[in-house]
Protein backbone atom coordinates (compact mmCIF):
# COMPACT_ATOMS: atom_id res chain seq x y z
CA UNK A 1 0.00 0.00 0.00
CA UNK A 2 2.66 2.08 0.66
CA UNK A 3 4.72 1.68 -2.84
CA UNK A 4 1.70 2.41 -4.38
CA UNK A 5 0.82 5.83 -2.45
CA UNK A 6 4.41 6.83 -2.75
CA UNK A 7 4.22 6.22 -6.70
CA UNK A 8 0.79 8.40 -7.07
CA UNK A 9 3.26 10.95 -5.87
CA UNK A 10 5.95 10.52 -7.86
CA UNK A 11 3.95 10.80 -10.74
CA UNK A 12 2.41 13.93 -9.70
CA UNK A 13 5.76 15.45 -9.06
CA UNK A 14 7.14 13.92 -12.22
CA UNK A 15 3.96 15.88 -14.21
CA UNK A 16 4.59 19.09 -12.31
CA UNK A 17 8.88 18.60 -13.77
CA UNK A 18 7.29 17.84 -17.04
CA UNK A 19 4.82 20.74 -17.09
CA UNK A 20 7.51 23.23 -15.91
CA UNK A 21 9.82 22.10 -18.85
CA UNK A 22 7.45 22.05 -21.37
CA UNK A 23 6.26 25.87 -20.69
CA UNK A 24 9.93 26.62 -20.82
CA UNK A 25 10.42 25.38 -23.84
CA UNK A 26 8.08 26.63 -25.23
CA UNK A 27 9.02 30.26 -23.94
CA UNK A 28 12.49 29.52 -25.05
CA UNK A 29 11.49 28.06 -28.62
CA UNK A 30 9.60 31.86 -28.46
CA UNK A 31 12.19 33.71 -28.10
CA UNK A 32 14.19 31.86 -31.00
CA UNK A 33 11.41 31.84 -33.32
CA UNK A 34 11.23 36.11 -32.72
CA UNK A 35 14.68 36.04 -33.44
CA UNK A 36 14.69 33.95 -36.27
CA UNK A 37 11.36 33.88 -37.87
CA UNK A 38 12.61 31.63 -40.73
CA UNK A 39 12.82 28.55 -38.56
CA UNK A 40 9.26 28.15 -38.65
CA UNK A 41 9.44 26.74 -35.05
CA UNK A 42 5.84 27.51 -33.87
CA UNK A 43 4.45 26.23 -37.15
CA UNK A 44 6.41 23.08 -37.18
CA UNK A 45 5.23 22.29 -33.13
CA UNK A 46 1.92 22.77 -34.42
CA UNK A 47 2.05 20.64 -37.57
CA UNK A 48 3.19 17.88 -35.49
CA UNK A 49 0.78 18.16 -32.98
CA UNK A 50 -1.85 17.74 -35.96
CA UNK A 51 0.09 14.65 -37.37
CA UNK A 52 0.40 13.01 -33.95
CA UNK A 53 -3.58 13.47 -33.12
CA UNK A 54 -4.19 11.79 -36.44
CA UNK A 55 -1.92 9.13 -36.29
CA UNK A 56 -2.91 8.14 -32.51
CA UNK A 57 -6.74 9.56 -32.18
CA UNK A 58 -7.99 7.44 -28.90
CA UNK A 59 -4.42 7.44 -27.01
CA UNK A 60 -3.10 10.96 -27.96
CA UNK A 61 -6.16 12.27 -25.21
CA UNK A 62 -4.63 9.98 -22.47
CA UNK A 63 -2.62 11.89 -20.52
CA UNK A 64 0.71 9.69 -19.24
CA UNK A 65 0.52 10.23 -15.85
CA UNK A 66 -2.96 9.69 -15.49
CA UNK A 67 -2.09 5.89 -16.79
CA UNK A 68 1.11 5.68 -14.19
CA UNK A 69 -1.19 7.40 -11.37
CA UNK A 70 -3.69 5.07 -11.83
CA UNK A 71 -1.31 1.94 -12.21
CA UNK A 72 -0.44 3.41 -8.85
CA UNK A 73 -3.63 3.72 -7.36
CA UNK A 74 -4.15 0.04 -8.12
CA UNK A 75 -1.24 -1.00 -6.18
CA UNK A 76 -2.68 1.07 -3.31
CA UNK A 77 -5.89 -0.43 -3.30
CA UNK A 78 -5.21 -3.73 -4.34
CA UNK A 79 -2.39 -3.61 -0.48
CA UNK A 80 -5.47 -2.28 1.12
CA UNK A 81 -7.63 -4.86 -0.11
CA UNK A 82 -4.85 -8.03 1.46
CA UNK A 83 -4.77 -5.75 4.29
CA UNK A 84 -8.43 -5.90 5.00
CA UNK A 85 -8.46 -9.42 3.96
CA UNK A 86 -6.03 -10.44 6.19
CA UNK A 87 -6.77 -8.85 9.08
CA UNK A 88 -10.40 -10.11 8.98
CA UNK A 89 -9.87 -13.79 7.77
Amino acid sequence: MGLGCYGVLACLKYHERLVLHHRAARRFSGGIEARLPSLLINETWAELHAEQRLRFPRSFRVRLYVVWTALHVGVAMSGATLSVLILVG
